[in-house]
């Protein structure tokens, strides 16, 4: 297991962590249960199915080698786990296409600048919506359809515009079945966030050049070694005591600008998961680069009510020289070298005596680690949700946003 939590900087003490011991024992009995289907992607790394997974790959392999420029539309929580591997991954194959992300807003400009690029390069889409009825996805998805059809005919755009849905009979469903779309259905098991490794997720990512065989293996290795269950409860309950202790907002701090979607998408993890019924933790998020001089002085100022998660990888898989002269007057030879003492020194200016800090690091962002702290995340999420006493599954106000503006 390559993910390394240290508790030691948010001043839990152990016999502290020790009295949840039973309830992340009963939380992580229940998840692997199978009682309930919204569990199943739990045991999912270590039962993918060989036909399904290669039926994607065939997929994959054709888009792939049909586009260089491959464009994905959604947004929420499937669309944005997506969107946190492709961007996060460090070993991407040259000649693999150019992604674009299109339509976490409503933005005549968005859609028009993402149209203006399309026009250099030979065009692959995936429209992404697991309930089919996402009001600014369905936009997307006409605009962009409307785009590829005028360029290619309706036949050869059809078979360039993949779509990723978990309702066939939806509003999005229908309309890609009316166009002669294919699809990737999002299994019902995995809710939101909780769907970053089906089939149906890891098509996009196998198009935009994810090894996905380490992907899986990486999050399979976590789900089966005997320290994961600790080390996420651990974490989970470390949330839980310093809530309990007044701390109310935790901030996902990271420097490393690839992980800027790995990090929104692990706060939105966390927030959809515990964050009901008057209960659970405010999440956020902060580039340290960018966000010091800002969010750090608030933070600062304000340590009773908050909390730092960092998340780290060790090394970046691409570190350049930097030149003489700025070598002899920081001490540093390499560009990740000068930013990890930029930033320690940044982390020493602002954190008090009362800023608790935990750090989750990993040692880089290969597709192998990145499927290890993401089924940690998930299952620390899931443990957490159950320490606070509710559903972490359960999403009754999205249901009703999304009813309200269903598009008919």
């Amino acid at each position: 297991m390559n993910v390394k939590v240290d508790l030691t900087g948010c001043g839990v003490k152990l016999e502290e962590l020790e009295k949840y011991k039973d309830a992340i024992e009963r939380a992580t009995d229940d998840l692997w249960s199978d009682e309930d289907h919204r569990y199943g992607w739990v045991k999912l790394p270590m039962r993918m199915n060989a036909g399904d997974l290669a039926r994607m790959f065939n997929a994959a392999e054709r888009t792939a080698e049909k586009c260089g420029m491959f464009v994905i539309v959604g947004n929420g929580g499937s669309y944005l786990g997506i969107k946190a591997v492709i961007e996060a991954v460090g070993d991407r194959p040259e000649g693999a296409p150019k992604v674009m992300f299109v339509g976490e807003g409503i933005s005549s400009r968005e859609f028009s600048d993402t149209l203006d690029r399309m026009d250099h390069y030979e065009v692959c889409v995936c429209v992404i919506s697991k309930y089919g009825e996402t009001p600014e996805t369905i936009a997307a998805y006409q605009i962009v359809k409307d785009y590829m059809f005028d360029r290619y005919g309706d036949k050869e755009a059809a078979e360039r515009i993949r779509i990723l849905t978990g309702a066939p009979e939806s509003t999005l469903g229908q309309m890609a079945a009316k166009d002669g779309c294919q699809s990737f259905e999002i299994s019902k098991d995995y809710s939101g966030n909780y769907g970053i490794l089906s089939t149906a997720s890891l098509f996009p990512m196998a198009v935009a050049g994810v090894e996905i065989d380490k992907l899986l293996s990486g999050a399979e290795v976590m789900a089966t070694d005997d320290e994961w269950d600790t080390t996420a409860g651990y974490y989970a309950a470390a949330r839980k005591i310093l809530n309990d202790s007044g701390k109310i907002v935790e901030v996902f701090q990271y420097g490393q600008p690839d992980l800027d979607s790995l990090a929104t998408w692990v706060s939105h993890l966390f927030m959809e998961s515990d964050s009901k019924k008057g209960k659970g933790i405010y999440t956020s998020t902060m580039n340290l680069a960018r966000d010091f001089k800002a969010k750090a002085q608030y933070m600062s100022s304000a340590a009773p009510a908050f909390f730092e998660t960092e998340i780290l990888a060790a090394e970046t898989g691409s570190d350049l020289e930097l030149p003489k002269d700025i070598k002899d007057r920081t001490k540093a030879d390499t560009v990740d070298e000068l930013g990890r003492i930029i930033a320690e020194q940044m982390k020493e200016t602002y954190r008090s005596d009362d800023m608790d800090a935990i750090k989750i690091e990993i040692p880089n962002t290969d597709a192998y680690n990145l499927g290890q702290i993401i089924y940690f995340f998930l299952m620390s999420a899931s443990i957490s949700a159950h320490l606070f006493g509710v559903d972490p599954f359960e999403r009754s106000m999205i249901d009703r946003f999304k009813e309200r503006l269903k598009l008919k």
